[in-house]
Order: C-alpha cells, then structure tokens, then sequence
C-alpha cells in the first residue's frame, strides 16, 4: 500500500479531496480503474493539515499520479515508508510515524 499524505486547504473535506483527484485522473486520460481509500489524517502544526490517500500495491506506478494531481494543485504532499513519511517541500523534514495500535479482533472473526 502507497500511503500519501495530501495538503488539506481551508474549508475542504476528504471527499472534497477524493473528488478533485478523480476529476484530475479523468482529465489526464487515465484509466478509471484506479482505487484508494482514506487513512488516518496529519496534523504538523495548526496551519499544516494533511489528508490520507492509500493506493494498493497492485495499481504500480498509477500511485505516482497523486504526486502529479498535488503538484498541479500546489499542495505539500509527503510518502510514507516504513514507519516514516519525507515531504515534496523539504526532504529534511521527516515524521516519524507511531507504531500501530493492535486491534483487538472480536472473538467471532477469529
């Protein structure tokens, strides 16, 4: 999975967000069959706030498109990789990531 973290601007929603990047996708030609979902949102500080896309694996380098969509929109975005996400500002600003929580899995799905 592809995680990217997105620049939310003022007054947007994450479906606000899914939508301009589906348009953006259309207009370049791509194909329709490319897929994401929402992750866990960022705050770096009260003026930076970043959505979560995640892009499966199976779709290869079609996740570079979110780079593409961002940079046409001026908006900060950053990748996530192992526990790490580096942004397309300034390659020195990295975050570290919290380990994730465990899940307690109810006992029926086991």
């Amino acid at each position: 999975m592809a995680t990217y973290y997105i620049e939310q601007f003022a007054d947007e929603t994450w479906a606000s967000v899914s939508k301009s990047f589906a348009r953006w996708i259309t207009e370049q030609g791509a194909s329709a069959r490319i897929g994401w979902s929402e992750g866990e949102s960022l705050t770096l500080e009260p003026a930076l706030q970043f959505f979560c896309l995640n892009i499966p694996d199976h779709l290869g380098d079609k996740s570079d498109l979110v780079c593409g969509w961002a940079q046409s929109t001026n908006r900060i975005w950053g990748l996530e990789r192992n526990g790490r996400i580096t942004f397309s500002h300034d390659p020195e600003l990295v975050v570290e990531l919290p380990e994730p929580k465990d899940a307690k899995i109810p006992r029926w799905l086991t």
